[in-house]
């Protein structure tokens, strides 16, 4: 005998029709991975074509026509910038880039005087872009084209849309990615020729936008996020073999995970080779070893000795070359300045080997001697003491400073050890040390905190410490002069790499490569952002936007509100579940739309919280607003999606429109 429970279950159980998406099997459930071709959801049509034409070619008119002002005026200092890149691109010359090395190529192929024009059609290309992805995502038209009219409202990407802006470029391949990624979905998977194409296409477009932005890596690591979920449908639908689907996955997600990096590391490559000509100002932040790829490679002696001149570079800082000033600290100490610089090309930053013992003259340094560091401008030595740094001011740390003359040889304070990983291994050039004063007994150390530019240069703080982490306490010796006591009997050898003996292939070339990567973000995060104003509100105050503009209150808004409807969305088919229906069993009959809808919101909800939370990782709070519009883009077309379902699911729809509009008017009174 059946239980009420099975029995009221199988009076609600729908019977299968055309338009069930959920199919009985043999042992379980399952959804036909190929249900959107075949009811042709998502599929674009002729009238589509005309719309996104019309989109592509509305907007550069009205931005013609009514921002003129845009392409008139003066080139800002973002512009100037990016200029200025580009001409070190066109020159060979080498440079430290906030962009990717796609993104100055891109503009290397315009000429200056059409490249707002251009970021006027890669914006109005992202329009079109939106458009289409709200199209293949099952949205109808007018409901497609809310987001892309909230989008080219906004003052922000209007501003982008009529300016040299890399920004711009990184949103049309971010939009194109996205409708290529939807229009994967809705193809014939007994069509492997043309998933093949299609996946080949998206991750083509991949690789470009992680070249011209480094953020691009967030946007393609939620393509292989969702190409997981995607894949875990396709394993679940039991009409497909087990060799059909493992071609389908290689069709669909083989080119996804593995040409980007490859496109990528091409793009690195090229950027590497095309680099011929030497920046000092940019150049100073890289290592001994990368400045000879650029300048060639040296001979440099195979033991430093006494007498010798050196630069004393701090590894974990950008620059980081360690400097006194003719200039006292204002307290503690009150003795002369030592901080470390970026610039490389000063005597401030040069320093004289001489032995605490001058009976130890002729010998070669290793760590069981004790020197002195005089420095060769003021001819004052190296030295720590138990003052108090100038800005940590820690019971624990010690300043450093110099102090004398050139007739003082030193005292405990101004001894110093190399320290080296093999015991009593000789001092080199471009050996990694650490130096602890014996009188202090701690290690010199340098960090990003900064001194003011009052009288500190805007440097870094350079202090003395026990126990030192590695990382802060690390020093590379570069050799300037070598020691006049040891001119007859000095030995030479040769340093660093040969730009003729580089290949694709080889070590040397992806030690270089990983290095400028590397500098390329902290030179962005210490010296672009830092020396930047702060733009805009706080990462906390991104998404949303008060204004007298009530349109423009619900165009940026849209994309945060569009998070939150979802999540009610959510909420309410959270409270629909009944837990006494028996498993295998459906009340309703699911709609085609509704499930594409579940998967597309779900995919923008990820996007959305990627592309924003990434910020949040960051110390530095000068970061311009312009950062929030990807998030921005995948709430937008979120907003698109929830608007039309909304309109489909009628009962709900005067609520939610009231609930929005009480929203703006809250903000806009606010």
């Amino acid at each position: 005998m059946s239980s009420p429970i099975e029995t009221k279950a199988k009076t609600v159980s729908a019977p299968e029709d055309d338009n069930t998406v959920v199919h009985d099997g043999a042992q379980r459930k399952y959804f036909e991975v190929n249900s959107y071709f075949k009811k042709r959801i998502g599929r674009l049509n002729v009238y589509d074509a005309m719309i996104a034409v019309f989109v592509g070619l509305i907007f550069p008119f009205y931005m013609i026509a009514f921002k003129k002002d845009f392409f008139s005026g003066d080139f800002d200092m973002q512009e100037r910038k990016l200029l200025d890149l580009r001409s070190r691109y066109i020159k060979h010359e080498f440079y430290l880039s906030f962009t990717g090395s796609y993104a100055l190529h891109l503009l290397a192929a315009v000429s200056v005087d059409h490249l707002r024009y251009f970021s006027l059609a890669l914006a109005s290309g992202a329009l079109f872009n939106v458009y289409l992805t709200l199209r293949t995502a099952g949205t109808d038209y007018i409901f497609s084209l809310i987001p892309v009219v909230s989008i080219a409202y906004l003052p922000l990407f209007q501003e982008l849309s009529g300016k040299i802006s890399i920004d711009i470029a990184y949103l049309y391949f971010l939009t194109l990615t996205i409708y290529f990624w939807n229009s994967l979905r809705i193809q014939n998977v007994n069509s492997l020729g043309k998933i093949t194409r299609q996946s080949f296409l998206l991750s083509i477009f991949i690789g470009i936008l992680v070249s011209t932005k480094f953020i691009g890596f967030i946007t393609w690591f939620w393509v292989m996020l969702v190409s997981i979920i995607q894949f875990w449908n396709i394993i679940s639908d039991v009409t497909l073999t087990t060799g059909r689907i493992v071609k389908i996955t290689i069709a669909k997600f083989a080119f996804l995970f593995t040409l980007p990096i490859i496109i990528f590391a091409g793009l690195q490559y090229q950027q590497l080779i095309n680099w011929a000509i030497d920046s000092p100002e940019y150049s100073q932040y890289m290592s001994s070893y990368f400045k000879t790829y650029l300048r060639g490679q040296e001979q440099v002696p195979t033991t430093v000795n006494y007498g010798s001149t050196i630069r004393l570079r701090h590894l974990n800082s950008l620059g980081g070359y360690l400097t006194s000033y003719n200039e006292t600290y204002p307290r503690g100490s009150k003795e002369q300045l030592v901080t470390v610089s970026d610039i490389e090309d000063t005597e401030w930053n040069l320093w004289i080997l001489e032995p605490s013992d001058r009976s130890d003259v002729n010998e070669n340094i290793d760590e069981s001697h004790h020197i002195v560091l005089r420095h060769k401008m003021t001819n004052k030595l190296l030295r720590s003491s138990a003052a108090k740094p100038p800005i940590s001011e820690q019971e624990y740390d010690k300043e450093v400073s110099c102090t004398g003359d050139a007739n003082y040889t030193g005292q405990r304070d101004e001894y110093w050890r190399f320290e080296t990983t093999k015991l009593h291994e000789p001092l080199r050039n471009n050996l990694k040390i650490q130096l602890r004063d014996m009188g202090q007994n701690c290690q010199l150390v340098s960090h990003d905190i900064k001194l003011t530019a009052e009288w500190g240069h805007n440097d870094q703080e350079v202090l003395c410490l026990e126990p030192a982490t590695q990382k802060f306490s690390t020093w590379e010796i570069i050799v300037i002069e070598s020691s006049p006591l040891k001119i007859e009997t000095q030995t030479f050898e040769t340093f660093g790499v040969g730009r003729s003996t580089l290949s694709f292939f080889d070590k040397e070339t992806w030690k270089l490569i990983l290095e400028v990567l590397h500098k390329q973000f902290r030179y962005d995060y210490f010296i672009e952002n830092s020396s930047s104003e702060l733009q805009g509100n706080k990462f906390s105050q991104w998404p949303f936007m008060i204004s007298d503009d009530p349109w423009l209150v619900h165009c940026w808004n849209s994309s945060v509100v569009a998070i939150f409807a979802y999540l009610m969305w959510i909420s309410i088919q959270l409270i629909k579940i009944n837990p006494w229906v028996v498993s295998g069993t459906a009340t309703t009959v699911p709609n085609l739309r509704c499930v594409l809808f579940d998967e597309v919101a779900l995919e923008y909800v990820v996007g959305w919280l990627l592309h924003y939370m990434i910020f949040s990782k960051s110390k530095n709070e000068a970061l311009d607003i312009v950062s929030y519009l990807p998030s921005y883009i995948f709430g937008a077309l979120l907003f698109g999606c929830i608007t039309y379902q909304l309109y489909k699911w009628k009962h709900m729809t005067v609520t939610f429109w009231v609930a929005y509009l009480s929203f703006i008017t809250y903000k806009i009174h606010k």
